[in-house]
């Protein structure tokens, strides 16, 4: 580079203003190059730090603005996953593994999908060991950043004009990211465990796996199990006072190392729930949380999943009042799916919960503007990644089209820059 005299002059990335380096790294990847350029020396940790400090402020702030900006990913490879709906999915790392599901046509899958958040890359997991059976609505737990857990759900033959009955599951099976080695322990054989369901909901608090709910045909479940992932062994608590309604469909989230949220749900036909509750896993006790502003309360939370970030929860549903209702089957099993009747947009809901723990209550805020124009999905599924949201699979209905089809749209929603 030469200065006004014509001398030409060497300008280092070293000798760059503290701030200007700051936007440059600003750029840079969450899963991979932030890490990198944080080795590089100790000017560099300091800022990065600062940058991902920042991020997340920003992300959180908003989350509970409802601000997010959508993006479909286009990611083309012979190894993406085929569209469904009533998958499975976590994240580990850096990243996102998504298990079984259903199509269309009623054929439940037993495949893993990696995706490599680093690299924007799908990857169909080839393993050893004897892998789960076909099914939906089981749930998957990431536990000690290394293994998925995957416990219960259901599969329904495909329509080959066969009578057959649905089947459920009560199995357990873990597979090693690391070694790509699928196992399924014995636990329990002669003791307490939970009986075949779908449809429930677990997560991980420290070393313990915490189910509820679900549903087994004609049957719905409140009760609480234990998964005691170090020991592998089932223990079922005695919860103290009054208890959730027997359900299916909802959202269990984690507020802290011995709390659960719980949201919505399904009981039967004509039977969704809006309620929210905690359970205390130090005391056992379900407290039911007052509700505020219903009016703006996320349609269909049986059907589309809500997550939790920083004393917010986020559900992507369809507008309310829009006249088109997605309807749960009568019981799982039953042979009737459901299916969304239009192509509407995506509709963010946000529940504040900033008051739980001081006054036992959370409250519904309006709806932000819609700014997605992307069709809204339900029975998807939808976890938390490094400052951003991730959505993938799940069902919708054209207006021109009367059966359901299904989705293999991968959709992030992060900050709006």
């Amino acid at each position: 580079m030469a200065d006004a005299m014509g001398i030409e002059t060497v300008c280092y990335f070293s000798g760059l203003p503290n701030e200007i380096v700051e936007k440059i790294m600003s750029y840079l990847s969450p899963y991979g190059d932030l890490c990198d350029a944080k080795c590089v020396c100790r000017l560099w940790y300091r800022l990065i730090s600062r940058i991902c400090n920042q991020r997340i402020q920003n992300f959180r702030d908003a989350v509970r603005s409802g601000n997010l900006r959508f993006q479909t990913v286009s990611i083309k490879s012979r190894e993406s996953p085929f569209p469904r709906f009533s998958h499975s999915c976590c994240i580990i790392g850096t990243k996102m593994y998504i298990y079984g599901g259903c199509s269309s046509s009623n054929k439940a899958f037993n495949d893993l999908h990696c995706l490599d958040l680093r690299e924007g890359r799908w990857k169909k997991l080839r393993s050893s060991g004897s892998p789960p059976p076909p099914k939906e609505c089981a749930t998957v737990v990431a536990y000690d950043n290394r293994d998925i857990v995957i416990f219960g759900g259901w599969c329904q033959p495909a329509r080959t004009g066969i009578n057959s009955a649905a089947k459920f599951f009560d199995d357990l099976y873990i597979f090693n990211t690391h070694s790509q080695t699928w196992s399924s322990p014995a636990v329990n054989l002669n003791g307490p465990r939970p009986c075949k369901r779908a449809g429930h909901a677990a997560c991980a608090l420290g070393h313990s796996m915490v189910v509820f709910g679900g549903a087994q045909r004609h049957l719905r479940f409140n009760d609480v199990w234990v998964l005691d992932m170090v020991n592998m062994t089932w223990s079922c608590p005695s919860i103290r006072g009054k208890k959730p309604s027997g359900r299916f469909g909802h959202s269990q989230m984690v507020l802290d190392d011995h709390t659960v949220l719980m949201i919505g749900g399904c009981g039967g036909p004509n039977l969704l729930f809006g309620d929210v509750w905690i359970l205390d896993t130090n005391e056992w006790i379900w407290q039911e949380l007052e509700v505020k502003n219903r009016q703006w309360e996320a349609p269909q939370l049986w059907c589309h999943p809500a997550v939790y970030i920083k004393d917010t929860v986020l559900v992507f549903s369809v507008p309310r009042h829009q006249g088109h209702v997605l309807s749960p089957e009568g019981s799982l099993g039953a042979g009737q799916r459901p299916g969304l009747d239009g192509f509407l947009p995506m509709q963010t809901f946000v529940l504040d919960c900033s008051q739980i723990r001081s006054h036992f209550s959370c409250s519904w805020k309006p709806p932000p503007e819609m700014q997605c124009s992307l069709p809204a999905t339900s029975l998807h599924s939808v976890v938390v990644a490094r400052g951003e949201i991730i959505i993938f699979g799940g069902m919708f209905t054209r207006w021109s089209e009367s059966s359901p089809e299904t989705s293999s749209n991968l959709v992030t929603i992060s900050a709006t820059i």
